[in-house]
């Protein structure tokens, strides 16, 4: 069976991404005003009026450094949204989506694999998978605060 997706095709450091472009709501470059951290979820981004969690694919993938100046991409999937920083939009196609086979077949938050036009492989996001590796990447919020010791 042959699937084919319209995806957008991301750089993070100088490996590749592809989104399906279904699950892309905007991109844009956040001022330092729209970009937070909060103690206990991470850091945050503000689009459109709402706070939304940020994620940093290079840190959800232990990929090497990337941009100092990323882009945020707003996804969506299950009615959930989260940004998620790209150094570079590199362009918009038709991806024929291949299979990772056994061993790399369940890494979470991929869903497969394209040979680029350039010859690169990159790899296919499945954004309902990413929010599952982000939740387990975010720190666990307390109910209530430990005690400090005098």
């Amino acid at each position: 069976t042959l699937a084919i997706i319209d995806g957008m095709i991301v750089r993070v450091g100088e490996d590749r991404f592809i989104v399906p472009t279904a699950n892309v709501i905007n991109s844009f470059q956040p001022t330092e005003q729209q970009k937070s951290s909060v103690f206990g979820s991470g850091e945050m981004v503000v689009f459109q009026g709402r706070t939304l969690p940020l994620f940093h694919l290079r840190h959800l993938f232990d990929l090497s450094q990337s941009s100092d100046d990323p882009l945020v991409l707003v996804l969506e999937a299950d009615g959930r949204k989260i940004g998620v920083t790209v150094d570079e939009l590199l362009g918009h196609q038709q991806i024929v989506i291949k299979s990772l086979g056994a061993a790399l077949g369940r890494v979470p938050g991929i869903t497969g694999g394209a040979v680029l036009p350039d010859g690169k492989i990159g790899l296919i996001l499945d954004i309902a998978g990413l929010y599952k590796l982000t939740e387990s990447k975010m720190p666990a919020v307390a109910a209530t605060p430990e005690p400090v010791a005098a």
